[in-house]
């Protein structure tokens, strides 16, 4: 038996071999009749293109944040979690390195990492600590469906950067599709404060945090991810953001 790989070569070839004998027919035999056919099919064929387009570029323009004081309690079927993960593959990463890797929390592990993340914000607050924001994040992983540590993994520091833009690529990845399926995504920091100050808010790699996940040394958290589902499974909508132009975001040297 071929390997996927193997099967794969096999039906890009043979799907580009049978376009090729099929273009070299139609040169050698034009007719009206395969010239309307061909007409028709190019323009159905360019009209799903457009399609297809547009409903990509709806689902990004509609990915929004879906907080946890959103979501209904109910819990996400865990195939659905696993095709929801799976989408991360497809992200590109360097030499397929695949840098990414997620720790899923649901039932009494969820339990046991909410009031770790409430601790852990308490212990680091200092004089910024608040009883309400303490009690929302034992709150938030009970209404949640599963919590995802977002982790990582770069032993090579020349590609470091690539490596955390893949995971960061395979995070949106996982966003848009729980988009597509209505299910409600917040990518989080964790809100817990790196040296006790407020504005220093931020993921933190502590000794306590990397200890709980039990990371490797060349592992490093990105974020949380926090997943639900929301009445009505409306999980989408029209955000507001300027145009590309108008924040002089780019810049044509031509």
């Amino acid at each position: 038996m071929p390997s996927n790989a193997q099967a794969i070569s096999l039906c890009v070839f043979s799907s580009f071999a049978t376009y090729a004998i099929l273009r070299v027919l139609h040169r050698s035999e034009p007719s009206s009749s395969s010239s309307s056919s061909s007409s028709s099919s190019s323009s159905s064929s360019s009209s799903s293109s457009s399609s297809s387009a547009k409903s990509v570029k709806s689902l990004i323009e509609n990915r929004r944040s879906v907080f946890p004081k959103q979501y209904n309690g109910d819990i996400i079927p865990k195939a659905t979690m696993k095709d929801i993960l799976d989408t991360a593959r497809w992200a590109p990463n360097h030499k397929l390195n695949e840098p990414w890797k997620f720790i899923v929390f649901s039932g009494s592990g969820k339990k046991k990492l909410g009031q770790f993340l409430a601790d852990e914000y308490k212990a680091t607050a200092g004089d910024s600590f608040n009883q309400g924001k303490y009690t929302k994040k034992l709150k938030n992983s009970e209404v949640t469906s599963h919590i995802v540590a977002l982790i990582c993994k770069s032993s090579n520091k020349t590609v470091e950067l690539e490596d955390i833009a893949s995971t960061s690529m395979a995070v949106q990845n996982i966003h848009l599709y729980c988009t597509a399926v209505g299910v409600g995504m917040y990518w989080s920091s964790g809100s817990v404060y790196a040296n006790g100050k407020k504005n220093d808010r931020a993921v933190t790699n502590s000794e306590s945090v990397r200890e709980f996940l039990k990371i490797e040394e060349e592992e490093f958290l990105i974020g949380w991810g926090y997943f639900g589902l929301v009445e009505g499974g409306e999980v989408g909508g029209k955000g507001v953001r300027k145009e590309m132009e108008e924040t002089g975001r780019i810049r044509w040297v031509e």
